[in-house]
């Protein structure tokens, strides 16, 4: 693993894979500029958007690099961003989602003290949209503190995001479920920063809505994870 000397620049790709989220890329974009410690590129990744998304975008001008694909889900906008991005630290925010301002400045500082780190995440908290009138989403409510390990708030040298290999493109709703539990496999050093550094957005499309398919997805994941352990066992 890569790690940072304490006096080196601190280069960070932020990437923003995107799908239909003209109602929210804005205000997650101005969050991942916004930050006291800026990252040194934002890369959206449009996975085929039909709505007004890659315009709005475009509206920042050159402070973001839009990168355009067909549409084939989260996980393969995903891929498409770590290969593009230029810096070897990526933090990766969902298109509907918001970084509290010092989210990267408390990541790095961790990894400043701890530079073995491969992965690092924060806890977060979770908001219903405004635009949602109250009882739309029926299927959990939002929690106030959330602590176990969530894709909106990684960060993540690309050494590790190698070694564990890419995001499951078969997947579209638990990828990061199945990526993680190759991760907690290798020997990549993660860490979870106690604080919370970022809101997740509840909406009437977060693929975490779609609940049977998540759960299929997570029993899939599940088994291979158990799989992997009993061959190494």
């Amino acid at each position: 693993m890569t790690t940072v000397a304490s006096n080196e620049p601190f280069r960070i790709t932020a990437l923003v894979p995107m799908f239909n989220a003209e109602k929210y890329v804005a205000e997650t974009i101005d969050a991942v500029l916004s930050q006291t410690l800026p990252p040194a590129e934002v890369v959206v990744v449009d996975d085929g958007s039909t709505d007004g998304s890659a315009g709005i975008v475009a509206g920042f001008g050159s402070r973001v690099r839009l990168i355009t694909r067909p549409n084939g889900g989260v996980s393969a906008a995903r891929n498409t961003g770590i290969a593009a991005a230029a810096h070897p630290w990526i933090a990766v925010c969902d298109a509907d989602d918001v970084w509290l301002p010092c989210k990267l400045e408390r990541q790095v500082d961790a990894i400043r003290r701890h530079p073995e780190i491969g992965v690092a995440l924060t806890w977060l908290t979770e908001f219903l949209s405004p635009e949602l009138p109250p009882g739309s989403i029926t299927t959990r409510a939002p929690m106030d503190v959330a602590t176990g390990p969530l894709i909106t708030t990684m960060l993540a040298h690309h050494d590790a995001l190698h070694t564990v290999g890419p995001f499951d493109e078969e997947q579209r709703v638990g990828d990061w479920v199945e990526w993680y539990s190759r991760l907690v496999d290798t020997d990549v050093v993660v860490h979870m920063v106690p604080e919370v550094l970022a809101r997740r957005r509840h909406h009437l499309t977060n693929n975490s809505q779609r609940e049977a398919a998540h759960n299929r997805e997570m029993l899939r994941s599940m088994r291979a994870h158990l799989d992997r352990r009993r061959a190494t066992s």
